[in-house]
């Protein structure tokens, strides 16, 4: 199972990087190379912060790794339990859209707020702190949910293919 996740986000990965770098090349091409130490703003537990572009791409890049690995596992474990392709996808966009229907309905999401993370630019703009009124919503925060959450879809998915012969192992958490 481990491989079939590594090679899938090292194509998945590879895929990005490959259009980052087009991207890079045209918008070069275009408009030149541009100022990597441009201030952009960023939201923090303390308010806002001013970084330079560079860093800022930086948190882009490893929260779009961690995202891709967290989708990947999440799709892995569907299709365990839904052997249907379109399962599947109605499945995950339910379950992404959820996060979002239950605060609209006024419900307290916490278990959610991994699936509400993938929108990192929001978090990043502190857009996600202002809706969810917790001023406690940072990079940090995100990327510390993001990692336990794929850690422990990792662990499921781990547990499901140890424990294959032996039925399903949620019975056994």
């Amino acid at each position: 199972m481990v491989s079939k996740i590594s090679i899938y986000f090292l194509y998945i990965s590879a895929c990005l990087t490959g259009g980052l770098i087009a991207g890079i090349y045209f918008s070069n091409k275009e408009a030149g190379w541009g100022d990597f130490s441009y201030p952009m703003t960023v939201y923090t537990r303390d308010g806002y912060e001013v970084i330079p572009r560079s860093k800022y791409l930086l948190y882009v890049l490893l929260a779009m790794l961690v995202i891709i690995l967290m989708v990947l596992c999440l799709s892995i474990l569907m299709n365990i339990f839904f052997k249907n392709m379109y399962a599947n996808v109605l499945f995950g966009l339910g379950l992404f859209a959820l996060a979002d229907l239950l605060q609209a309905a006024g419900l307290n999401m916490g278990l959610l707020y991994p699936i509400k993370f993938v929108d990192f630019a929001s978090v990043l703009s502190g857009e996600t702190a202002i809706q969810i009124d917790q001023s406690s919503i940072d990079y940090r925060y995100m990327m510390i949910w993001l990692i336990v959450s794929v850690l422990a879809l990792m662990v499921i998915l781990f547990g499901q293919n140890r424990h294959s012969f032996h039925g399903n192992v949620l019975f056994y958490l």
